[in-house]
């Protein structure tokens, strides 16, 4: 699932090293991730390099706020 993720944002396993922590790609991946997978945010920060896992669900909760959630 991470890696369709990737091909439909059309990013690599080195963009998630190099780009910022939050950055809306990776809450978009997160966030269908969270949706669709039993996988927790401890996997999810580390598989996007996110932070803490904490982060996780409080970059996601604003992606979903902010209407994210029906774009993804």
């Amino acid at each position: 699932m991470l890696e369709l993720g990737l091909s439909v944002v059309k990013k690599s396993r080195d963009d998630i090293v190099r780009e910022a922590k939050s950055v809306d790609w990776k809450v978009a991946i997160a966030c269908a991730l969270k949706r669709r997978t039993s996988a927790p945010n401890p996997w999810i920060a580390h598989e996007l390099n996110m932070g803490v896992p904490q982060a996780v669900s409080r970059n996601v909760g604003r992606f979903r706020a902010g209407g994210g959630e029906r774009k993804a």
